[in-house]
C-alpha cells in the first residue's frame, strides 16, 4: 500500500435492521448503534496497518462472512493500490495467463472491463430458481475453492467491453 494513504474503514455484513451495540467508544462505534444496521465486524486500515477492529456481540476474527458484493469494492480498492504504484495496467489485458492463449478472444478481457463488469464473459448473477444463479452455485455449490478456475474457465457471451453484466465471478 502506498505511504499516503487514507483511512480506509470496512463494514461487514451491514443490513438495515437494529443491531447489538458494542462499545460506545471509538471511530467505529457509530457503525454498531442500535438503529444504524446490522454490523456485525468492521475494522480500520491506515498505511496497510489494522489500526482497529471491532466486533458485534457473539462474533469475532474466528467468523467468515459472506461479504456479498462489498468485496467488489474492496477488490476495486487494492487494484487501484497496485495501479498506484505501477504494478497493473486498467487498459492492459487481463494477467490470466489462460486467456492469452492462442485464438481466445478472452484475451482481449481489460482490468477496468473486469471492474467494470462490462468483461462480455458470460454469467448469471440471478437465477431462477436463485440457486440456479452463477454465484449462488460457486458460493455454495461447487465450493469456492474453485471460484478462481470456474471464472477463468468462462466462455465469451458478448464482445469484451459492449455490455454490462452484474458479475461478482468477475470482481
Amino acid at each position: 500500500m502506498r505511504k499516503n494513504s487514507q483511512w480506509i474503514a470496512l463494514a461487514s455484513l451491514v443490513f438495515a435492521t437494529g443491531s447489538t451495540a458494542a462499545s460506545d467508544r471509538g471511530p467505529l462505534a457509530p457503525l454498531f448503534r442500535a438503529g444504524e444496521g446490522d454490523t456485525r465486524a468492521a475494522l480500520m486500515i491506515r498505511d496497510g496497518r489494522v489500526v482497529e477492529k471491532r466486533y458485534a456481540a457473539g462474533y469475532s476474527d474466528a467468523n467468515r462472512f459472506v461479504s456479498w458484493s462489498m468485496a467488489n469494492t474492496v477488490t476495486a480498492i487494492l487494484v487501484g493500490e497496485l495501479v498506484a504504484e505501477g504494478k497493473l495496467s486498467l487498459d492492459a489485458p487481463a494477467p490470466i495467463a489462460e486467456w492469452h492463449r492462442a485464438n481466445d478472444p478472452r484475451g482481449a478481457i481489460t482490468l477496468r472491463m473486469l471492474l467494470n463488469m462490462s468483461s462480455g464473459l458470460q454469467h448469471t448473477e440471478v437465477g431462477d430458481p436463485v440457486e440456479a444463479s452463477d454465484t449462488n452455485q460457486v458460493l455454495f455449490v461447487s465450493g469456492t475453492q474453485k471460484m478462481a478456475a470456474r471464472a477463468i474457465g468462462v466462455p465469451l457471451e458478448a464482445r469484451p467491453g459492449a455490455k454490462f453484466e452484474y458479475s461478482s465471478l468477475t470482481t
